[in-house]
């Protein structure tokens, strides 16, 4: 029974982890788009067109949006691990939702990655 106990409480400390992490890495993206959209208005307020870097930025901020609705279903999957009747079998459901949320902030990571060339590679023209 006790090692049940300390096992529960191992998955329990590393989903935190994994959650912290994904979240931290969620609000770093938020920030950074938060720093293009203000580079972006610097622009059009030189008189820029910036309409094409809005798009890709929107289409960015929405891979964000997606990641941080994964990030909530992973959570919500994590917190039914301890009471759950088969943890193994609910905490490899978990796994699998934080491996989606893993991708999800990859894709928004490079789609953040590629405005940010696009607008640098247009700045310096």
């Amino acid at each position: 029974n006790k090692l049940h106990e300390r096992q529960a409480k191992r998955v329990m400390a590393f989903s935190k982890r994994m959650l912290d992490r994904f979240e931290a890495a969620v609000k770093r993206q938020d920030h950074l788009a938060a720093r293009i959209l203000a580079r972006l208005d610097k622009m059009a307020a030189k008189g820029k067109d910036v309409a094409s870097y809005r798009t890709m930025l929107d289409a960015a901020k929405a891979k964000i949006d997606a990641a941080r609705l994964r990030l909530q279903e992973a959570r919500g999957s994590l917190d039914m691990i301890a009471p759950s009747e088969d943890p193994r079998a609910q905490f490899e459901d978990a796994r699998a939702k934080l491996h989606a949320v893993k991708e999800e902030i990859k894709t928004a990571h490079a789609a953040l990655v590629e405005v940010i060339h696009s607008i640098t590679g247009a700045s310096s023209r």
